[in-house]
């Protein structure tokens, strides 16, 4: 199973987000701080968040039935971002996400 935001507790993804996008920790310092496989792949999903869509659907290309769910939990995801950190937009160069 591919990870995806709806499986990153919110409170993890807020906190992970925060670190990534506000705080600036790169990638991979964020990853070498996981104690699991599971944690990593929490970074990994989270790092896709400023990734323009025509990028993840070259990634996941053949997968249709993954990236339909996927940019669903993702945009689910931005929503409770927006709520946690009001200057998010600031953060994520994404269209939609001021």
């Amino acid at each position: 199973m591919r990870m995806c935001y709806c499986h990153i507790p919110p409170d993890r993804l807020v906190q992970i987000v925060r670190e990534k996008f506000i705080e600036k920790v790169s990638t991979v310092r964020l990853l070498e701080q996981c104690t699991n496989d599971i944690e990593k792949g929490y970074v990994n999903t989270i790092a896709l968040l400023d990734v323009p869509e025509p990028e993840i659907y070259k990634m996941f290309q053949g997968e249709k039935d993954f990236l339909a769910h996927f940019f669903d939990c993702r945009q689910h995801a931005l929503q409770v971002l927006k709520g946690k950190i009001p200057d998010l937009g600031k953060h994520l160069r994404l269209a939609g996400c001021s």
